[in-house]
């Protein structure tokens, strides 16, 4: 069992968290290992991403002539302009990882590679084989396509996911369309169930962060009781707030309110209740402030004095989700000591930050599974 401590609600969360695993439905199937349950694609899909990275980087060189050429020249010649500085890093150093280049006084030295087989008849083969994960291979594919005039800024990454600012493309790519490689979807249902159980006998108020497209909200709105509960959506996007207003006008959800707040920027600063609320709530949202030490004691004003912060957070990437969520500037923000090459916190690092904020009781809770990608973080 999980350790508790002296705080009701964050002592019943610990305590039932181990309890609603066990009784999960379709527990068997659905706490799978993810390489047990979609065997061969990750590693495939990884290979198909490496072997793309390389095309695209070193097509400015003549492999007749030279295959050394230095960091600022082949980063000219990309083209790469310096808000993607971090991506561009971020690709050299995955053909490193690969034994595919080295690096000795900036001079980057890549190694002479053929496939037996060309890189589209790869990604032709994925799509056959791993059909199941079509949306997620076809949006990777419609990334890197686009990498020339993202990287040169001639086309913005956002408009690459969210076609004229339109989040039905994303929205159809990622769920009607695919099966999701990550614990997330089970982090959030398991998530839902453990605030739901919590508000048919207490009252709750809840802020939710950086909501988006309302992937954790739907989920705890179907479950939680609606006589005990005051619901605050946020996100900084206005499209994502009307979009959410929309679906609580036509759910007749009178005890949610849609409104912009920016975890980036003081709290105090902004229209927002201090000290106030019982559970502040984020899906995969913290990670992409460009400080997380700033965000997090932001998100702690916001806390009343038995206040949770319940954070769900990606800990693991695979190269095709940096390839995918890489084309946005926001991605490559982070500014703090904890990151290098990716926005994500480990665990490890996640307890470092949320200790060095100020939070005291701190749990980190993960499947136990080996490619656990996901974590419910619960602090005050």
């Amino acid at each position: 069992m999980l350790k508790n401590f002296n705080n009701e609600f964050f002592t019943l969360l610990i305590e039932n968290f181990n309890k609603i695993i066990t009784d999960f439905p379709l527990k068997k199937a659905i706490f799978k290992d993810l390489e047990e349950k979609y065997p061969g694609f990750a590693q495939e899909c990884n290979d198909y991403c490496v072997r793309c990275i390389y095309d695209y980087i070193t097509k400015p060189l003549n492999k007749n002539i030279s295959l050394s050429i230095s960091y600022t020249a082949l980063k000219e010649a990309l083209n790469v302009v310096d808000q993607y500085d971090k991506f561009y890093s971020y690709l050299l150093t995955i053909l490193a990882e690969h034994n595919l280049l080295s690096i000795k006084n900036d001079i980057l030295n890549f190694k002479w590679l053929t496939f037996d087989i060309s890189t589209q008849k790869k990604l032709l083969y994925l799509k056959d084989k791993y059909r199941i994960f079509k949306g997620t291979i076809g949006l990777l594919e419609h990334c890197l396509e686009a990498y020339p005039k993202i990287f040169s800024g001639e086309l913005p990454g956002i408009s690459v996911l969210y076609p004229n600012g339109n989040t039905n493309f994303l929205d159809d790519k990622l769920s009607e369309d695919t099966a999701e490689y990550s614990e997330m979807p089970i982090i959030k249902k398991l998530t839902a169930k453990l605030i739901a159980d919590y508000s048919q006998t207490n009252h709750l108020k809840i802020l939710e962060i950086g909501g988006g497209r309302g992937l954790i909200t739907r989920e705890l709105l179907s479950v939680v009781n609606k006589i005990n509960i005051e619901y605050h959506f946020t996100d900084i996007s206005r499209r994502f707030i009307l979009n959410m207003e929309k679906y609580v006008n036509d759910k007749h959800l009178n005890f949610v309110k849609c409104f912009k707040y920016d975890i980036t920027k003081s709290s105090a600063e902004q229209n927002i209740l201090l000290n106030h609320y019982d559970l502040v709530i984020g899906l995969d949202v913290v990670h992409v402030a460009p400080d997380i030490d700033f965000a997090l004691k932001n998100l702690q004003q916001l806390l009343n004095q038995n206040g949770i912060l319940c954070l769900l957070e990606t800990t693991k990437t695979q190269y095709w989700q940096n390839l995918i969520m890489g084309v946005t500037t926001g991605w490559w923000q982070f500014k703090d000591q904890l990151r290098s090459h990716s926005p994500l916190l480990s665990t490890k690092n996640w307890k470092k930050a949320l200790k060095k904020s100020g939070f005291n009781l701190i749990n980190l809770m993960t499947l136990e599974n080996k490619n656990s990608d996901a974590t419910i973080i619960f602090s005050k």
